[in-house]
C-alpha cells in the first residue's frame, strides 16, 4: 500500500502507561512492557514519514513521560528529519512538583515542542487524580508554554473532583451526572444554550463533535412539534455508553413529543 500526501501523523513512543483507560485504542496499562523508541526506529519512521509527505506529527502513547530522556531523544531525532512536533499527549502523571513540570517543560521547548495535549476526561480520572492535569495546565499558562485539554467538556465537574484522589466509575457516574443531568445529552450544563424561541429554558443538546450523536440526531422522529416549531430530542446521559434518542418534550409545550426512530 502505497500512501501519498500524508499531512499529518503520529508516533506512539511506547505503550506502558500509569493508566489503564477503558478507552484506550492499544490497551495500554501499566502492565504493558515498558520498551521505548529507539533512535534508529524513530528515525526509520521519520523517513517515512517525509517519503508520504508528512510534515508533521504529534507524539502520543502509551504515556510519552514514562522515559522522558527518551522523549527529548525522540523529539530530537524527529525536528532533525525535517518534520515538527504538533503536540505531546500527555496524562499529567508527573505534574505533582511544578518545580520539576516547569524544568521538563522548558527543556520540551529547547528540544523543538510547545505544545502539549494534556488528557482531563472520567476514563483517566479513574487513575489520575483530576487535580494534575488542572494543575499542568496552569503551569503552562505560567511558562507561556501551549496546551489544550481532551476532553475540557468534561471541565465543570472534573474541576470539582477532590484532589490527590482518583475516583471508580460509578463515583464518576454519581459526580458528574449531578452536574450534567438527565434531561441533557449528558455532556453539557443545565445552563447551556436556549433555545431562541423560549428564551427561558428550553436547552439544545450538544451534538458536534461525536458521529454517532450526530447520526442519532438524523434519526430521530417528529410526531407532534412544538406550536413554535422547534424540536428537542432528549438523549439519556450515560458516562460510558452510547446515547440513544428518547422519548422527550418541550417545557413549554408539554404535548410535542420526539421520539428515537
Amino acid at each position: 500500500m502505497t500512501v501519498e500526501n500524508l499531512r499529518h501523523g503520529g508516533i506512539i513512543a511506547n505503550y506502558q502507561c500509569t493508566a489503564a483507560c477503558r478507552h484506550c485504542l492499544y490497551a495500554c496499562s501499566p502492565e504493558r512492557t515498558g520498551g521505548y523508541i529507539t533512535k534508529e526506529t524513530a528515525e526509520s519512521v521519520c523517513k517515512l514519514l517525509r517519503a508520504g509527505g508528512c510534515r508533521s506529527v504529534h507524539i502520543g502513547g502509551g504515556e510519552p513521560f514514562l522515559d522522558f530522556d527518551g522523549l527529548l531523544e525522540l523529539i530530537q531525532t524527529v525536528t532533525d528529519a525535517g518534520i515538527a512536533v504538533e503536540y505531546i499527549e500527555t496524562n499529567a502523571y508527573w505534574a505533582a512538583d511544578k518545580q520539576q513540570a516547569v524544568q521538563r517543560l522548558k527543556k520540551l521547548a529547547r528540544a523543538g515542542a510547545d505544545t502539549l495535549c494534556i488528557s482531563l476526561d472520567p476514563f483517566h480520572a479513574e487513575y489520575v487524580p483530576a487535580d494534575l492535569p488542572l494543575s499542568l495546565a496552569k503551569t503552562c499558562q505560567d511558562v507561556g508554554f501551549r496546551y489544550f485539554l481532551w476532553q475540557d467538556k468534561y471541565l465543570p465537574a472534573l474541576s470539582k473532583l477532590a484532589p490527590g484522589k482518583a475516583y471508580s466509575r460509578a463515583e464518576l457516574e454519581q459526580h458528574i451526572l449531578a452536574v450534567y443531568p438527565r434531561n441533557g445529552t449528558g455532556l453539557r450544563p443545565a445552563h447551556g444554550r436556549p433555545c431562541h424561541r423560549h428564551r427561558g429554558g428550553v436547552f439544545r443538546p450538544q451534538t458536534r463533535g461525536v458521529r454517532h450523536r450526530r447520526q442519532a440526531m438524523r434519526r430521530v422522529a417528529i410526531r407532534r412539534p412544538f406550536p413554535c416549531g422547534y424540536v428537542r430530542p432528549v438523549y439519556p446521559a450515560g458516562l460510558y455508553g452510547d446515547r440513544h434518542p428518547a422519548r422527550g418534550s418541550c417545557s413549554r409545550h408539554p404535548g410535542g413529543q420526539v421520539s428515537g426512530g
